[in-house]
């Protein structure tokens, strides 16, 4: 896959696209950005491939976004990791502590399905876990 086509796989919500947890908890999402995840791998063993991947893929991902730590990666253990890989950077404009400006998280996942409408994805995949027990609270 070229630069070019990876580049059409990046999303900014100017608008910054909203959604409401089930804790009543206002996300915004701030970018999304997806890959093919096997992209450089030319040749290998698709388990050692999908091991190699998931070794690198925190460290990969803060480098991608390295404006803050706090990443959340969905990961159900298959023996091969599905074609694509997501990175949503979202945040919510209530922080968990008042001194703060905000809360911030990265969430990643794998899916073989981009065709799927991402926000529905996020609120499933952040309607599963305790906000406060992932994020990190920062100022603008």
């Amino acid at each position: 896959m070229n630069r070019k086509v990876i580049d059409l796989l990046q999303r900014k919500f100017h608008d910054q696209e909203r959604i409401i947890l089930k804790s009543g908890r206002e996300i915004l999402i701030h970018e999304i950005y997806i890959y093919y995840t096997y992209i450089g791998i030319l040749v290998g063993d698709p388990v050692e491939c999908s091991a190699d991947i998931r070794n690198r893929l925190r460290s990969s991902i803060l480098e991608r976004f390295p404006w803050f730590q706090p990443l959340y990666i969905v990961d159900e253990r298959l023996t091969v990791l599905p074609a694509y890989t997501c990175v949503a950077d979202v945040w919510s404009p209530a922080p968990m502590k008042p001194e703060n400006h905000a809360s911030f998280l990265h969430i990643c996942w794998f899916t073989n399905d981009i065709a799927r409408s991402i926000p529905p994805m996020i609120k499933e995949i952040l309607d599963g876990i305790v906000w406060e027990d992932w994020a990190e609270d920062g100022c603008f």
